[in-house]
Formats: structure tokens, C-alpha cells, sequence
């Protein structure tokens, strides 16, 4: 379950809801709803660096992220190692070319909730929020941070907060710092985001 916290990571704010009624927290959910309701296509590069606390190194990987409406999702890890979930909205797909496993969306409820929560926070559809989430706005209106506290069971025994960074426009999340309950935090920083720009439908083939 570890290797997956930094998919969830990514992924979280798919089922939360506002604590405080500032004019910047408003504003914020605003802004990120309206750009969430254009995507149609998105694509991304990403850097993620685990501290862990128990040890002074910092494991890093990179990878790349697909994602075409209404429900396709490829994350990829192409550094140091290769290795992908891939959702195409019944079936869910784990591992890489040489081991790998596939499993049901609907009847696997872990996988099919990780596989919407990704899909519902990398986009920004905040029209998905429910009541699994409490998230504080902070920051300032140049550099919104979303701090994200999970109230479901299941996701408090892996993650105890995380943050959003959205860019200047608020928009777009390009940073996500994830807290685990062991002390272990890791960082995911989203690059050279491409919207809207027509995905082969191989990218979401499950094998």
C-alpha cells in the first residue's frame, strides 16, 4: 500500500470540503472550478522527493501524468524505475511490462476510490467534493496553499495532511506536499502542463 501514497498524493482534494469562508478561500475554489470545467485533456511532467525520517537520504523519480476526459488516467514513473497505474474507468492496471496486475474498479473499492481521487484533483474538479476532506485556504491570493485533512478512516491511517500549491493564478496545482502518520513526507512538483491537446487512445489501453 506505501508504493501508492504517492498516487494518492496527487490526488486527494477529489473529496473534500471548505473550512472557513474567507473571500480568498471563495475566490480560490472559484477559480480552480472554472479552469477544472475546461479540461478536457491534460498532460504533465513530474519530480517526486520522498524525505524520509528515520534516514537523511531523499529518494527521487520522475515520471509523467495523462489525463483525457471523462475518466482516463496514466501516471507513469520513468526514473529510476518503470513503473505505471493506468485507469480507463472500469478497470485498473498496477506494475510494468515485465509484472503487473489488473483488477476491477467496482469491486476493488480501494483502487477504484484512488483512481477517482486522482482523477478529480489533478484536474480541479471541485464539483466532486464531498465531506471525506476538511481543506483550510492559506497563503496569499499571489500563492494560494490548500491544506487538506482527511476525515474518512481509510485515508487517515496513511496520510495526516497535505498541501496544494497552486500557481499565481490559482488555477493550477504545480506542488503537492504530502504528511504521512509515520513522519515521512514527500514532495511532487508538477512541470511542463500541457491542456487540452488531443491524447492517443493508447496511453489508456490496459493490457
Amino acid at each position: 500500500m506505501r508504493r501508492f501514497l504517492a498516487i494518492i498524493v496527487c490526488c486527494v482534494s477529489a473529496l473534500m470540503t471548505v473550512s472557513g469562508q474567507s473571500a480568498l478561500s471563495a475566490d480560490v475554489v472559484e477559480k480552480l472550478s472554472r479552469a477544472a470545467a475546461d479540461v478536457e485533456t491534460m498532460t504533465c511532467r513530474f519530480v517526486q522527493t520522498k524525505h524520509l525520517s528515520l534516514l537523511a537520504d531523499e529518494m527521487v523519480s520522475r515520471g509523467t501524468m495523462s489525463f483525457k476526459r471523462p475518466g482516463l488516467m496514466r501516471w507513469e514513473y520513468t526514473s529510476p524505475y518503470s513503473y505505471r497505474f493506468v485507469f480507463d474507468g472500469d478497470k485498473v492496471f498496477v506494475g510494468n511490462d515485465s509484472r503487473s496486475n489488473v483488477m476491477d474498479a467496482k469491486s476493488n473499492k480501494m483502487f477504484g476510490q484512488i483512481a477517482r481521487i486522482m482523477i478529480s484533483t489533478v484536474t480541479g474538479r471541485l464539483a466532486d467534493a464531498k465531506a471525506d476532506f476538511d481543506i483550510a485556504v492559506g497563503g496569499t491570493s499571489e500563492s494560494p496553499i490548500l491544506t487538506l485533512t482527511p476525515r474518512r478512516r481509510e485515508i487517515k491511517q496513511l496520510l495526516k495532511s497535505v498541501d496544494l500549491v497552486l500557481d499565481s493564478s490559482a488555477r493550477m496545482v504545480t506542488r503537492i506536499s504530502l504528511r504521512e502518520k509515520n513522519g515521512d513526507v514527500t514532495d511532487i512538483v508538477l512541470s511542463d502542463i500541457v491542456l487540452n491537446k488531443p491524447l492517443d487512445a493508447s496511453l489508456f489501453a490496459i493490457p
